[in-house]
């Protein structure tokens, strides 16, 4: 079951700024990663599971959807908008490829 309780920072402008119109892929790339059904991701935005079902096949959510959606997937409104799981992985590889070829040239230096 979801945590309801999750505290989640969210800055208006990065809300603002975003591009709404793939919020759905994200969504939905982001709750299969999490393993949180769609039914519970329903419970935690108080919809029916259809509704779920209709915004992830290209539907729009509201950028409260979305805050409410971070929250209940226990991400940052940043993962949520900005990158999917493999993108963040991808992000997380490269920074640690960097972080250990500088830690190498510090050592050989």
């Amino acid at each position: 079951m979801l945590d309801s309780m999750a505290v989640l920072s969210v800055s208006s402008r990065s809300m603002n700024t975003i591009d709404l119109s793939t919020s759905h892929l994200r969504v939905k790339a982001w709750r299969a990663y999490k393993d949180v059904t769609q039914a519970d991701l329903a419970f935690a935005l108080g919809v029916s599971r259809q509704t779920v079902i209709r915004k992830e096949a290209g539907g729009a959510f509201t950028t409260g959807d979305l805050t409410t959606i971070a929250q209940a997937l226990g991400i940052s409104d940043a993962a949520l908008l900005g990158e999917t799981p493999d993108e963040a992985a991808a992000r997380a590889r490269s920074e640690a490829d960097s972080a250990a070829a500088r830690n190498h040239a510090e050592t050989s230096a």
